[in-house]
């Protein structure tokens, strides 16, 4: 239109006639130029002059990319999942909001070893903390006879063990329990649990002796006395005493025992569980058994601390048979043998990936510990209700001679006579307890020795890392659909000359 506008004003200078033929002419070739444009037909014109390279203007989001270009690219844009309610899936959420990612799925640890969740994780991590102390007691026990500095370094030793200890726990705790905690809130529980031990364990059995010597002294000052100044045969009555002593010393030592332990298990388990928080989710677990200082494949080190720690400290179920005196030792053995084995097939199967085909070994050494650890104990039990019951019949004897005011040897013979067996049959109480101590003082050393403290791979294997969780996949922007091109239409005809 524009050559026909130029045309009809360039012919005003003519005339009148000459205007209209011309306006004609042109108007109709400027129609015919404009319907070649809008069908495809390329316009030649004159090339636009260049100063310098253009950058091509960003492509919108949506926008269709043919594929003979390029995509434009946009590195610094944020990418979005799609956008879509979380309540009404159908509906589209407001702009600008940007869809939530579910958490990485934890991935499994390497050398096929999967961590298998315990039900009684918190009574095993008490056993294996307080079997730490009771192996490190049994091994420093002979620096315990060397007088002076023997001692000091005993003393030195077991609290060192706190360490190696709260590894064990921790190790526990992360891969079989609920609490995902650091080696210092096992430190700090088993540290409390050692101190109370340590202020019952030597402070409680010399008290118990220095009252017991006490009470000999004073009844040898009193027999003395009476065979001075009443009957000269009181003496006799001496062997009762001691019978007595020796008895109460013994049902001493087996309470504070039970109740030192009972409150050391409640000790640690009211620090470690207030200090220690419960996982959240598996990728806590992860996170946290990808932190851990032991873990599978152990070192010899750490199996052989571990196996000890386990058969020193797992004791079996508590109930109340375990009270009945000459029944509860036999009745405790037994829960002691069962639990010891299950926890030991556990640990093989579970822990060190080892099918051990056979247990013969294993089993003979904890029966024959237990059954003398429950011997032993039923033994003293009845020596010592046996010393009680002569204690019992010989100051009954005194009181009878010493109310007839008069000389009574027979019943001052009769009297101590019993009382020697008395003291023979506690004594030998005494001597049964000291006997089951040792017994499960060898435990922690016999029962890895039997099961194999050496692994069958390398002393010091490589640590099995857990492999790293896979990234979320990044949201991506779903573009609009892409509705087809046009066919493009034949071109229409040129309009024939007039």
């Amino acid at each position: 239109m524009v050559l026909g506008l130029g045309g009809c004003e360039h012919t005003l200078t003519v005339g009148r006639g000459g205007l209209v033929w011309r306006c004609a002419v042109v108007l109709w070739l400027a129609a015919g130029v404009d319907a070649w444009a809008q069908e495809g037909t390329p316009v030649v014109t004159d090339p636009p002059v260049v100063t310098g390279p253009a950058a091509p203007p960003p492509a919108a989001e949506g926008t269709v990319i043919k594929p003979e270009e390029p995509a434009p690219s946009q590195p610094d844009k944020v990418k979005e999942w799609p956008r879509v309610d979380e309540d009404d899936p159908k509906k589209p959420r407001d702009e600008g909001t940007t869809a939530k990612q579910d958490p990485p799925t934890p991935a499994p640890l390497e050398a096929g070893w999967t961590p298998v969740r315990w039900s009684d994780a918190p009574d095993v991590a008490l056993d294996v903390g307080e079997g730490s102390m009771e192996l490190c007691e049994a091994i420093t026990f002979p620096l315990g006879l060397i007088p002076s500095v023997g001692t000091v370094l005993g003393i030195v030793a077991e609290w060192s063990c706190i360490i190696p200890g709260a590894l064990s726990v921790d190790h526990v705790e992360r891969f079989h329990g609920e609490r995902d905690g650091l080696i210092w809130q096992s430190a700090v529980a088993l540290t409390a649990m050692k101190l109370w031990r340590d202020l019952t364990r030597w402070p409680v059995v010399i008290a118990i002796g220095a009252a017991g010597l006490a009470v000999a002294a004073l009844a040898v000052a009193a027999a003395v006395t009476l065979s001075i100044a009443v009957f000269p045969f009181s003496f006799l009555y001496l062997p009762v005493v001691f019978t007595g002593v020796l008895t109460g010393m013994g049902v001493t030592y087996i309470l504070a025992r039970k109740v030192r332990k009972t409150v050391a298990g409640w000790i640690f388990h009211g620090f470690h569980a207030l200090l220690t928080p419960k996982y959240k989710n598996d990728a806590q677990r992860l996170e946290a058994q990808k932190t851990a200082l032991v873990r599978a494949p152990m070192n010899v080190a750490e199996r052989a601390w571990f196996l000890g720690s386990v058969a020193a400290g797992v004791d079996g179920e508590h109930t109340l048979m375990h009270l009945i005196p000459v029944v509860g030792p036999m009745v405790k053995a037994w829960h002691h043998d069962t639990a010891l084995k299950d926890v030991l097939r556990r640990v093989s199967k579970e822990e060190f990936q080892e099918n051990r085909e056979s247990w013969t070994r294993v089993d003979a050494t904890i029966s024959t510990l237990t059954i003398i650890e429950g011997t032993t104990g039923a033994l003293a039990h009845a020596g010592l209700i046996a010393g009680g019951i002569i204690f019992a019949g010989g100051t009954g004897l005194a009181a009878f001679q010493f109310g007839l005011k008069q000389q009574a040897l027979p019943y001052a013979v009769a009297a101590g006579s019993a009382g020697i067996a008395g003291m023979v049959l506690a004594g030998g109480g005494l001597l049964l307890l000291g006997i089951r101590e040792l017994a499960k003082m060898s435990e922690p050393v016999l029962i890895p020795l039997m099961y194999g403290i050496w692994p069958d791979g390398p002393l010091f294997p490589k640590r099995a890392n857990v492999v790293a969780a896979p990234k979320p996949e990044q949201p991506v922007v779903v573009p609009p659909p892409v509705e087809p091109a046009p066919a493009e239409a034949e071109p229409a005809p040129a309009p024939a000359a007039p």
